[in-house]
């Protein structure tokens, strides 16, 4: 792992938290690993050995420190790489399941099972299987300290296809059977039926300018900005295939540097697929300090534009995000809210539960393409806007769109050009709210910002390098800049 550090103890000593989740320390007088965060006595040098990931400390026998607790800490994906390993790494975490098929992997990955296993043991000091294994028990750790959910429950939800499978698996690493290990940490929650967790970041983090980032583009019915808090319907297919929809609620956690994430419990199936879906709405992973190094000369061309904290708000449902965008491009802005409130109460699912302001999920791309031109009509469509619907619904299904793990994110972002008749910059602009990808530089977004003493076509391939590989921190900071002043 290339951390520009000389000696591993002195950034453990330090307790910064910019090293957060970029490794963990195995403490060999006790055979617990900690974060490098971790608030307890610190331990001799001698006595200290580091790691590139939890799933190594966990190799070579080591527990989960029950006080920082490193099943919460920051993932590590190295933006600048974007390697095969850390894009494999995120498909483990958002699919945790025992049933991954690692050749499936590495054939979505455009790469053989072997050269994804040497890479993977290269950058996590470990094989995929070994990562996933303690992705599940970390889970269920998780599970058993914040919630009141059945053990049972735990099990299934963290990936275990049985509670046989679990309580072996995890008596084995944690010397533990799971009831007892729940004993241990005084789990003292009230039983409910929401699930809340925990998910730390790398201060600081701009919540107030991610939260005015979603108010800006809150789609009603589906998304609600309330109590200081980022509301929304969503809807995904479990792997048998089955839809299962509800509600979720990300506001920033009190006391501590982490945001939370209140789900309904009808999603608990799928909860691997929205922690991972919500590390990457709400770039929980990201490294401030880092960023900041690399984009303080927006600072120099007019101060105060990037601030230490900024983070680049993703989306939880690229379908969704495509319409509103490329209605965006073509209607005016009473329109598109039209448009948007007549598919929403007309072919999304309604839900059960009374939230105020959360009442439908976006409907799927399958549902409109199943619409015909005179049903939209008669809804409230002109044939020309219902002819655009049901093209992006069919062009986002069969082209066959990576959003999410694209091996190369700039072939993605022209194709999104090609396909739906935009200009690059129009691509790059729309990408920049579908992809989460961190380097995404828009020459227009810089003049459309008064930017004007930039637009001489060298200075921009100069910042183009120099922001390398964080540009889209550069884009969303104008955004911000907009977006404070309207506040």
């Amino acid at each position: 792992m290339e951390l520009e550090l000389e000696n591993w103890y002195d950034a453990f000593k330090s307790k910064d938290s910019k090293f957060d989740g970029r490794f963990f320390v195995g403490v060999l007088s006790t055979g617990i690993y900690c974060r490098p965060v971790c608030k307890a006595r610190l331990p001799k040098q001698e006595n200290t050995t580091f790691y590139q990931s939890a799933a190594a400390a966990e190799r070579d026998g080591f527990r989960p420190c029950l006080l920082c607790r490193p099943e919460l800490a920051p993932h590590d994906y190295l933006y600048e790489r974007g390697s095969l390993a850390n894009k494999a790494a995120r498909i483990f975490d958002e699919q945790c399941s025992d049933g991954l098929n690692i050749s499936e992997i590495a054939n979505l990955l455009q790469c053989s099972d072997r050269h994804l296993r040497r890479l993977f043991i290269k950058e996590y000091g470990v094989t995929p299987l070994q990562y996933l294994q303690t992705r599940h028990l970390l889970l269920a750790k998780n599970l058993l300290t914040d919630t009141k959910l059945s053990i049972l429950e735990v099990a299934l939800a963290s990936g275990f296809r049985s509670l046989r499978s679990f309580n072996e698996a995890f008596k084995k690493h944690y010397h533990l059977a799971p009831l007892a290990f729940r004993k241990k940490t005084k789990n003292d929650i009230e039983t409910t039926s929401q699930i809340t967790l925990f998910l730390d970041y790398r201060p600081p983090y701009r919540w107030d300018d991610v939260l005015a980032y979603f108010k800006k583009k809150a789609l009603v019915d589906v998304e609600l900005i309330k109590d200081n808090a980022y509301w929304r319907t969503v809807g995904f297919y479990k792997d048998n295939h089955e839809y299962v929809s509800g509600w979720l609620c990300v506001k920033q956690a009190t006391k501590r540097n982490a945001l939370t994430l209140t789900i309904d419990e009808k999603l608990l199936d799928i909860l691997p697929l929205l922690l991972m879906r919500t590390r990457l709405v709400f770039d929980i992973d990201s490294q401030p300090d880092f960023i900041f190094a690399k984009l303080n000369s927006l600072n120099t061309i007019e101060a105060n534009t990037f601030k230490l904290g900024t983070r680049l708000p993703g989306s939880y449902d690229a379908f969704e995000t495509l319409v509103k965008e490329l209605f965006k491009k073509y209607y005016s802005v009473k329109r598109v809210a039209q448009l948007l409130k007549i598919i929403v109460e007309n072919y999304g699912v309604r839900l059960l539960e009374n939230i105020t302001g959360l009442n439908y999920t976006f409907p799927l791309p399958e549902k409109i393409v199943s619409l015909s031109l005179n049903e939209l009509i008669e809804q409230g469509f002109v044939e020309e806007e219902a002819q655009l619907l049901i093209s992006i619904a069919t062009k986002f299904l069969s082209q066959n769109f990576d959003f999410d793990y694209a091996i190369n994110p700039l072939e993605e972002i022209e194709k999104i050009a090609q396909v739906f008749d935009l200009t690059l910059a129009e691509a790059q602009q729309i990408s920049l709210h579908l992809m989460c990808w961190p380097d995404i530089f828009i020459a227009s977004q810089l003049n459309n910002n008064k930017f004007n003493l930039l637009a001489i076509e060298n200075d921009l391939e100069k910042l183009k390098k120099e922001w390398h590989p964080f540009s889209s921190y550069a884009m969303i900071s104008l955004i911000n800049k907009d977006l404070n002043k309207e506040r």
